[in-house]
């Protein structure tokens, strides 16, 4: 695979630094993450998940391959033990990440709501509420207490199918199933024209969906799956930011079809 900027988070070879337990890549990684934010910790899980779910699809094969003689590959030797690595650098690289910023945000935080009638007398209530929006920073809008963004009630690790289907309908994603096609239609240069088109998607299972964004200008879609997603993914994939919505960030696993 490509490296897709792996490269510029573990060094000049990821793989030696994931192939091995415990590197000083990988820990070094892991201590710059205890003070990064939720958004920059989910787009590093995006980077490493996306890079040991295809290493260890080749390594599972090229453990289980053997030829009609029953010669093996060269490496399934060392296989097990590198899926092992894989998965226990994924524990020490995230197993504290955030930890270091959520805690100066949730000192913050109660410096800011501490004296708010819905806590003065209930400081325990306040820590509940801080650790529900654990990494966002909140605030006394007159009119409610949270953070300052849309759906300001709903924590950014909430996720729900009704959540999911919200958003596709609100940013006009027709279902495949709707027209009976596997895959989404190819618009003709008068559809486009005329803008007759739309953005699709597919239902995978609950609350996993295939996604197929059409450009106009390259006549192509993006295509993008999203497992589960809580609402922080959403608002990253639809590029929303405090004020609105922003440039879009690429996700590891868009392509172009």
């Amino acid at each position: 695979m490509g490296l897709g900027g792996l490269d510029l988070i573990l060094g000049s070879n990821p793989y030696v630094a994931m192939f091995k337990f415990g590197t000083k890549p990988v820990r070094e990684l892991a201590k710059k993450l205890k003070s990064m934010s939720p958004s920059e910790v989910d787009f590093h899980k995006r980077k490493i998940d996306e890079f040991i779910k295809t290493e260890k699809g080749q390594l599972e094969y090229t453990k289980g391959y053997q030829s009609t003689e029953g010669a093996k590959l060269p490496g399934a030797d060392k296989a097990d033990d590198q899926i092992q690595a894989l998965e226990k650098n994924r524990e020490i690289i995230f197993k504290d990440a955030g930890v270091d910023y959520n805690k100066k945000i949730a000192v913050e935080n109660k410096k800011r709501l501490k004296n708010h009638p819905d806590f003065e007398d209930n400081p325990e209530g306040l820590d509940e509420f801080i650790q529900e929006f654990e990494g966002e920073e909140l605030f006394d809008m007159g009119d409610y207490i949270g953070p300052e963004r849309d759906l300001p009630n709903i924590p950014l690790s909430y996720n729900n199918p009704n959540l999911s289907r919200m958003f596709l309908k609100e940013q006009n994603f027709r279902n495949l199933d709707e027209i009976g096609y596997a895959r989404p239609p190819k618009y003709s240069p008068e559809d486009i024209s005329q803008q007759n088109t739309s953005n699709w998607f597919e239902e995978l299972g609950e609350n996993k969906y295939r996604l197929y964004e059409f450009n106009p200008q390259t006549g192509r879609y993006t295509q993008t799956t999203l497992d589960n997603p809580d609402l922080g993914t959403w608002r990253n994939f639809l590029g929303y930011a405090k004020g609105g919505p922003v440039d879009k960030p690429l996700y590891d696993d868009q392509r172009m079809i």
